[in-house]
């Protein structure tokens, strides 16, 4: 499942992977992620409908968000410090240079193993910044390595 029309079928249905229903993970990755992002420029990948980029970037100077949906994208929440666009973050029109951050939240899984190679080397020959990443968590236990939240 790598194409628009992939994610455009998943997202007929609103909220399909229940992340509204999941306050609390907002709120950790929030707590989280808050400190780099601060007053900071923004490129969030794989935004889907917005719910973390709402969550997670209230403090940043700047968010640019992506996701390859156009479904999705029509679901974004209205935020003054973001503009969202539909376009797939893998595509050679994207540049990761001139942000502070970078996030990949909950959305390099979709890759391949060619074309998460394929992103890494484009984020290290492009971004000199800060790179944050996550994966959902099995059994909903959130934790740093500074124990559980």
């Amino acid at each position: 499942m790598r194409t628009a029309a992939d994610f455009d079928g998943v997202y007929a249905k609103p909220d399909p992977w229940g992340v509204a229903k999941e306050p609390r993970r907002d709120k950790k990755l929030a707590r989280i992620i808050a400190p780099y992002v601060e007053g900071k420029t923004v490129l969030d990948l794989g935004c889907g409908e917005g719910h973390l980029t709402a969550a997670v970037f209230q403090g940043a100077a700047w968010v640019t968000a992506l996701d390859i949906s156009p479904v999705a994208i029509l679901r974004t929440p209205k935020l003054l410090n973001a503009r969202f666009a539909a376009i797939d973050f893998m595509s050679p029109d994207v540049s990761f240079e001139g942000y502070d951050v970078i996030t990949a939240l909950e959305c390099l899984y979709y890759l391949s193993p060619e074309e998460q190679e394929a992103f890494f080397r484009k984020l290290s020959r492009q971004h000199r910044g800060t790179f944050i990443m996550s994966a959902p968590i099995i059994g909903r236990e959130y934790f740093t390595h500074e124990g559980l939240l």
